[in-house]
């Protein structure tokens, strides 16, 4: 008794995986025709709208560059930039209760960047 369930479970569970295996290929069977008309418009737009492989990697590529190599095209500051960025890392570095560690810092940060 046990084996004929099993059995009869096992077939249950395998008819709807083979019905859905089944189903697109039927469909299949009766798109092509229609799609291989359309194809041909949709062939000469399908370049434009969707790149190949290569050029998608290319494109990724090149945009990964553009991300991360930030550090590569660093421009000259001029010394008014700078000290601002100094100013600006001695708030992220000092509270305000301690103005005179925060003005040292800057003061340093401004001599070592200008030399």
């Amino acid at each position: 008794m046990r084996l004929a369930l099993a059995l009869f479970l096992a077939i249950l569970a395998a008819s709807p995986t083979a019905a859905q295996q089944a189903r697109p290929s039927q469909p299949g069977s009766s798109n092509p025709p229609a799609p291989s008309s359309q194809q041909s418009p949709s062939s000469q737009a399908a370049p434009a709208a969707k790149p190949s492989q290569a050029e998608e990697v290319l494109r990724q590529r090149i945009l990964l560059r553009e991300k991360f190599n930030k550090g590569w095209e660093v421009q000259d500051e001029d010394p008014r930039q700078r000290r601002a960025r100094c100013k600006a890392e001695a708030r992220k570095r000092f509270t305000a209760m301690h103005p005179i560690k925060r003005r040292k810092f800057r003061l340093e940060c401004a001599s070592r960047t200008g030399r």
